[in-house]
């Protein structure tokens, strides 16, 4: 450790200041030390950002050591503060810790190799506090940026999907086929702020995981389902060994797991040879994990490029490739394994394929939940056409965006079941809910004057609207703003751009038709 540490000694007795002095040069760090023998002057004179640690006894004659703790802290929140006793008194270092202390330490004690110890350990917990400060700044940059880029996001894909939606539209296939692209494009750049951003999350230990006893046979049909069009699209074949008889029960997260199976499956798909093959296969390593492999016969990678399959935004030399992609899919998979107590590995040689190894451990069939498996978010066309009109439902939108508001009416005024009550702003939203009292509430979170949650607050309140079911809509993707909103009572959670199937799915669930 190079750095120059900028002390401070608040301590009386002459004694113990020399052998401060003594036991700090025996250490080998690089310091400067200012010696104050009372506390009262050293607090006139102390400066914010001046010591990077302030050793400090206890018993001063001019002033309480905790009161000279308390006064320190009061002029630099963030310094080093350790208090030093002659004796050893566990509730004293309670008490210390509690005040704001970084340590406690018993002069009795005091040598160099404790001396040491102690100033690498302030150093090491500052750097971590500040790398946490960084990704929180960073986190809460990317969801500003994430709110801002889906706000108008929202509007594009929204009325692109009631342009190919509505037959009312007449569109010629030129026109269909351009706003395809136009939805393409957007899916794609949504992705891209989805995977930053959940990239961040993860950094910054922001996600929570249910873990449980997951049959893997179930989440990996889900998988393929989904992932079925797209290896047709590239005539490439999917090889299933876990199927059939074959038990593979792990420990994990349902959806985390299905996320990184989604992952390198779709990957072994994209990156593949023309008409190659993907193979999905399992072993058991009783009594404590599981291995799924995802092999694919694609064209391998070379041990240089195996050594940076797991860094951030590094794409492997497919940059400029037709097949879209971040670079930091597999990057999330890795910290998404981690987080499940699971690892992720990578064999490969290069022309003859690439193998991803996931290992988790093992679970138990009598632990599981039982909860069947988790079908996609979306709404296929089957589910659509068996929405049925069996009555007129009254639904409120409460949003302050101009387009957002003509998207909405555009969606539903096609619907002779549902009439459409609009709103732009909170008061006058609770005002029509009061007045008209509506099957169901769709609410913007952010909205000029009373944000979404109060609003929700306030229709709780009244009698006429406390059971009015209320559906949060908000830019906000992080986690943590999904989880508040619903935890204040919203009984769903729709992120922007809004997926039309799936609002018309949730639409449906509530309002019984």
């Amino acid at each position: 450790m190079n750095k120059t540490f900028n002390l401070l000694l608040i301590e009386d007795d002459q004694v113990d200041r020399m052998s401060f002095q003594r036991y700090l040069k025996k250490t080998t760090l690089l310091y400067k030390v200012d010696e104050y023998a009372l506390g009262k002057p050293c607090i006139e004179s102390f400066e914010e950002g001046k010591y990077d640690i302030v050793f400090l006894d206890y018993n001063l004659p001019d002033i309480n050591g905790m009161d000279v703790l308390d006064q320190l802290l009061k002029i630099d929140p963030y310094c080093s503060v350790v208090l030093m006793t002659g004796e050893g008194d566990e509730l004293l270092a309670a008490k210390a810790i509690k005040s704001g202390a970084a340590d406690y330490l018993p002069k009795k004690s005091l040598s160099e190799v404790v001396l040491k110890q102690c100033l690498e350990n302030i150093e090491m917990r500052k750097a971590m506090k500040l790398a946490e400060q960084s990704n929180k700044a960073k986190t809460e940059f990317l969801s500003r940026m994430s709110h801002e880029l889906r706000t108008p996001m929202n509007a594009i894909l929204g009325f692109s999907q009631v342009l190919i939606h509505n037959p009312a539209q007449n569109l010629s296939d030129d026109q269909k086929e351009s706003v395809e692209e136009i939805l393409k494009a957007g899916k794609h750049l949504l992705s891209l702020i989805d995977e930053v951003l959940e990239l961040s999350e993860i950094e910054s230990r922001e996600i929570t995981l249910s873990l449980e006893s997951i049959e893997v046979k179930l989440v990996l049909e889900e998988v393929l389902k989904l992932l079925k069009p797209l290896a047709d699209q590239l005539g490439i074949q999917i090889q299933n060994d876990i199927s059939g008889d074959k038990d593979f029960w792990v420990v994990g997260d349902r959806v985390r797991l299905k996320q990184v199976l989604m992952n390198l499956i779709s990957n072994g798909i994209k990156y593949n040879r023309e008409y190659g093959r993907v193979k999905i296969y399992g072993k058991n390593n009783f009594p404590n994990s599981v291995k799924i492999f995802v092999e694919d016969s694609g064209m391998g990678l070379s041990r240089e490029m195996q050594s940076r399959i797991f860094t951030p935004f590094d794409r492997l030399g497919k940059e400029n490739s037709e097949i879209s992609g971040t670079g930091i899919g597999l990057t999330i998979c890795k910290d998404l394994m981690d987080l499940m107590r699971g690892s992720i590995e990578v064999r490969s040689k290069e022309g003859e394929g690439t193998c991803m190894i996931i290992e988790l451990p093992m679970g138990r069939e009598e632990d599981s939940y039982g909860g069947g498996s988790l079908s996609d978010i979306g709404m296929d066309s089957d589910e659509l056409s068996g929405y049925k009109k069996t009555g007129s439902h009254s639904l409120l939108y409460v949003e302050d965006n101009p387009a957002n508001l003509r998207l909405m009416e555009s969606k539903f005024s096609t619907r002779e079941d549902i009439s459409l009550l609009k709103a732009s702003d909170a008061k006058t939203g609770i005002q029509l809910a009061q007045t008209h009292q509506p099957d169901l509430i769709l609410m913007d979170i952010n909205l000029p004057g009373i944000d979404g949650v109060h609003a929700l607050k306030e229709l709780k309140k009244m009698e006429e609207t406390k059971n009015i079911p209320v559906i949060a809509i908000s830019a906000n993707a992080m986690t943590k703003d999904i989880d508040r909103a619903l935890s204040e009572g919203f009984i769903h959670y729709l992120v922007k751009p809004i997926d039309m199937e799936q609002l018309l799915r949730v639409v449906k669930q509530e309002l019984g038709s």
